[in-house]
């Protein structure tokens, strides 16, 4: 019908081996345009097959959620704990754009913090020191730290998110936080450059200054 056509399929070599074949068929004519049959072209994608396993497999055993997708932020691969982290199955999301889990107010930022990782792709934390939040399919949010991971293949860049869900963390923050508050002695945490970062009411009164 004129157009270019590629899959990837199995082929078998001379000694009977299977090999992975990445096919492009495409129409050939003559001059005057009349159809003269079609040309197939095919490339050994074997080892590309193997090493996309490879990755497959260490994705789906990591203890943590883990998300990969193109740079357009679409989702081409989740692991179980993906699945379990935001509420849905796999098959719900690949394919599907990466801004389905996060909350409406923070697409625009996401997006803009997406095309900025990839003008500069690096091994990092996204969004280091900003609080991030991922959603749910129930539409709740959750609290989570993200580590970005570039991989650059034949098809372009990809990129590998490790996902951790820190709501225990912040319920335990929020419970030390109650307990210092709470505390009849005047009570300030400072941080490694002597930086105050937490008082608490009494200590507001012994110095007289507001937190």
């Amino acid at each position: 019908h004129g157009r270019v056509t590629t899959i990837e399929t199995v082929r078998v070599d001379r000694d009977s081996r299977r090999m992975a074949v990445s096919l492009t068929v495409s129409p050939l004519s003559d001059a005057e345009g009349r159809s003269l049959g079609l040309v197939a072209m095919a490339r050994d994608v074997t080892e590309r097959k193997r090493t996309e396993e490879k990755v497959r497999l260490a994705v789906e055993a990591a203890p943590t959620a883990m998300i990969m997708v193109d740079e357009s932020g679409t989702i081409l691969l989740v692991n179980t704990q993906a699945e379990r982290l935001f509420g849905y199955q796999r098959g719900d999301l690949v394919g599907r754009s990466i801004d389905m889990l996060v909350p409406t107010r923070y697409r625009i930022e996401h997006k803009n913090l997406r095309a900025g990782f990839s003008q500069v792709p690096e091994t990092r934390e996204m969004a280091k020191g900003r609080e991030i939040y991922g959603q749910r399919r129930d539409g709740t949010e959750v609290p989570i730290e993200i580590g970005l991971t570039p991989i650059v293949t034949q098809d372009g860049l990809v990129i590998l998110s490790s996902i951790v869900d820190i709501s225990e963390r912040r319920h335990a923050e929020e419970r030390f936080r109650l307990a210092v508050e709470s505390s009849p002695n005047g009570m300030v945490m400072v941080n490694p450059r002597g930086h105050i970062v937490l008082v608490n009411a009494e200590a507001e009164r012994m110095f007289g200054y507001s937190r």
